[in-house]
This record gives C-alpha cells, sequence and structure tokens, in this order.
C-alpha cells in the first residue's frame, strides 16, 4: 500500500538505497516492486505492479519483477536492480534490471 509512510506496508523489504536527491528507494522483494520513499514521507511504487510477479519491461506500473532483491545506484541516479530466481518449482527472472530516474 502506498502514501504516508505510517500507512505504507511493506512484504519482506531486502535492500535500501539513498539517490542524490535523498530519495530512498526499497526492493519490496515479495510485493514484486521497487518503492520510493520522497523526503517528505510519502511512499509510491516506482516500478512493478503490487502481487503482479512477471517479467515485462516498460515504464513504472508497466514493468514487472520476480524477487527484486537488491538494488544500487550510479552517478546519474540510475537503479540496478538484482531480479533474482527462486528456488523451487517457479525460475523467475535472474536478471540485473536498470531503472533511469524517471522510471
Amino acid at each position: 500500500m502506498d502514501g504516508a509512510e505510517i500507512v505504507a506496508r511493506f512484504n519482506k523489504p531486502e535492500d535500501v538505497l539513498v539517490d542524490s536527491q535523498g530519495n530512498v528507494f526499497i526492493a519490496d522483494t515479495d510485493n514484486y516492486t521497487i518503492r520510493k520513499i520522497i523526503p517528505d514521507r510519502q511512499v509510491t511504487t516506482f516500478a512493478g505492479v503490487a502481487n503482479e510477479p512477471g517479467y515485462q519491461t516498460g515504464p513504472g506500473k508497466e514493468a514487472r519483477f520476480y524477487k527484486p532483491i537488491e538494488i544500487a545506484t550510479n552517478g546519474e541516479d540510475n537503479l540496478y536492480v538484482a531480479d533474482s530466481s527462486y528456488e523451487g518449482p517457479e525460475i523467475g527472472n535472474s536478471l540485473i534490471r536498470m531503472i533511469t530516474p524517471d522510471g
């Protein structure tokens, strides 16, 4: 759930980073999303859709992740997401994905 930090909900957040603008990004692994907390403490889904795993490239809510577990950034605020595999009957994506600052 998005909203003010007090009402936002996460499902197994695995990694966090802060970009050069002070935005906090979270790999919300079991929600299959990348979440963003802006300096005024509002939480939004930056990429992916909660509870909709998969593989799809595209901006924001068009993107789908399987299990985003780690995130990193470069000097240009691009995000790099380790979209992991899963040990079990499902295969997963096993990819490094890039998200530009505009999503």
